[in-house]
């Protein structure tokens, strides 16, 4: 049996559902206090109201920090570049850490959604608020 390393640390590969296809959000660990800062951010969750956005700011942001990379899996599940399209060429171009302001091109939705899934992923919990 192999022995796991829990002090190492290590991304996060958060997989969320867009339209037809597969999005990974590759998010790098939260240190102590943005775990904190998360676990505060979601206390109330379950009284959110779904119409208010301006609750939704901070979360935004805080995805954003810990937000290092996009992909997209294929049809065979292998991993792919994502594009958008440039909006003052109007060309399709590769959307990674590289370009300049590239968390901007992923919309509110993907990241409430990665979220989501990083609640899921760490805490097992879901808001309840936010089920279908």
């Amino acid at each position: 049996m192999m022995a796991i390393n829990i002090s190492k640390k290590q991304n996060v590969k958060i997989h969320v559902s867009h339209l037809d296809d597969i999005l990974i959000l590759v998010l790098r660990e939260c240190t102590t206090e943005e775990t904190f800062q998360y676990i505060k951010l979601n206390e109330n969750i379950e009284n959110l109201d779904v119409g208010d956005s301006s609750s939704y700011g901070p979360r935004l942001e805080f995805i954003d920090m810990l937000l290092m990379d996009i992909k997209a899996l294929d049809v065979e599940g292998k991993e792919e570049n994502v594009v958008y399209t440039d909006p003052e060429t109007g060309e399709d171009k590769t959307l990674n850490s590289q370009v300049p302001d590239w968390k901007s091109h992923i919309s509110t939705i993907i990241k409430l959604k990665a979220l989501m899934q990083l609640s899921l992923k760490y805490f097992n919990s879901e808001p309840t608020k936010l089920k279908n």
